[in-house]
């Protein structure tokens, strides 16, 4: 009924039953969005984890109800777009969450929203994750300071990069204020280690443990498994314990077969690995957005090794995780790239895809032989020499 102006959506967490009643509501008002907009409630984490609720905003307000067995961190976004703000959800919480403004912020390659004005009632762990988050904020500040204080030498370094003035370059590196910003800068990065990993240690018996290692990283390197190392069973078991061993220690990788896929073109035609290792010995499959520099500065390379390598049986892929259609096709062109090319975010999803670039090397029967930095720069060219 119209008069509802509410779309409810119960997501069953592993181990329940779907029998099971729902035991959280979330409700609220928001002012900028239009009627029709979607509100999701996404757990903390370094992947598309799904939502765990949604719903639909009707004359700026938004209602929803969900089934959970243990606490969550989760991050609201706005028409699958991330905002900056994070709420926790835990058992028998009756959430009232009052935006005053959403404002959608198009990057041109990207979108995202800003949340502010914000006041949240009923959740009962909201008040420990803002009184542990106080230490990121915290850093926060010393780091904007740090960038205003040091302004015009940054701006001046980049200056000189980008006309490739070598002289000028070494004037500036040599100067006594860019030693100084240096040495805060590693000062400044020892003090976010030090500080992060004494919120993994204070909280190693409890899902804050992991939920923290994932909200404060933006991945997790071999080097944190330390951390995982050090968390007590209840931890380990907790949703986001289980997220953090799922990304240290992954199934996939190399020597493991990729999963299986389909991807659709632009006209509707659909692609299969089959479809793209046919008549070819060995498949690269590439990760990457129109606005990563990282995965931009690659491309060359790998134009040049699939202008040597194309006809001796190797092929490449390029999978984009881009938001907006324009931007992908405008690099696409840019670039000129002349092997297939998708936008396809839910491949990254199967593929666990945790950040750009990623690249896999695959042989005729899926299997991965390298991947990553194996096969980025002059690596790629020694190994397809090797192979070929």
């Amino acid at each position: 009924m119209i008069r509802q102006l509410l779309l409810t959506a119960l997501v069953l967490v592993a181990g329940m039953s779907s029998g099971a009643a729902q035991n959280v509501t979330i409700k609220g008002t928001v002012n900028g969005l239009a009627d029709g907009d979607l509100i999701e409630f996404v757990p903390i984490s370094h992947d598309n984890s799904p939502a765990l609720a949604w719903s639909k905003v009707f004359s700026g307000k938004f209602e929803t109800a969900l089934t959970v067995d243990q606490p969550y961190g989760v991050h609201v976004k706005i028409n699958h777009c991330y905002t900056n703000y994070v709420f926790m959800i835990n058992v028998d919480d009756n959430i009232v969450l009052n935006i005053g403004n959403a404002e959608k912020v198009d990057y041109g390659n990207f979108i995202s929203y800003t949340l502010s004005g914000i006041d949240i009632s009923g959740s009962f762990y909201q008040k420990r994750y803002e009184d542990l988050m106080k230490s990121r904020e915290n850093l926060d500040d010393i780091r904007e300071k740090f960038m205003k204080k040091y302004k015009d030498i940054m701006e001046k370094e980049a200056e000189m990069r980008k006309k490739k003035d070598d002289d000028g370059l070494k004037s500036i590196l040599e100067s006594a204020e860019y030693k100084t910003m240096s040495e805060e800068d590693n000062e400044f990065f020892n003090t976010v280690q030090t500080t992060y990993a004494k919120i993994f240690e204070d909280n190693k018996d409890s899902f804050w443990g992991p939920m923290m290692l994932l909200n404060l990283t933006s991945y997790l390197s071999p080097d944190m498994k330390k951390y995982y190392e050090a968390f007590s069973d209840e931890a380990k078991n907790s949703y986001f314990g289980k997220k953090v061993h799922e990304e240290l220690w992954p199934k996939g990788g190399k020597g493991n077969k990729i999963p299986d896929f389909t991807l659709t073109d632009e006209t509707g035609k659909s692609y299969t690995f089959a479809d793209l290792i046919k008549g070819k010995k060995y498949l690269l499959i590439d990760f990457w957005a129109s606005w990563c520099a990282p995965c931009r500065r690659e491309i060359p390379n790998v134009k040049a090794n699939y202008e040597t390598y194309k006809d001796k049986g190797f092929e490449v892929v390029s999978i984009s995780i881009d938001q907006k259609t324009d931007a992908w096709k405008k690099a696409v062109e840019q670039e000129q790239m002349q092997w297939p090319n998708f936008l396809d975010q839910k491949m990254a999803e199967i593929f666990k895809v945790k950040a750009v670039p990623t690249m896999y090397l695959v042989d005729e029967t899926g299997v991965i032989v390298a991947e990553n930095e194996e096969v980025r720069g002059d690596n790629l060219g020694n190994l397809l020499k090797t192979l070929f």
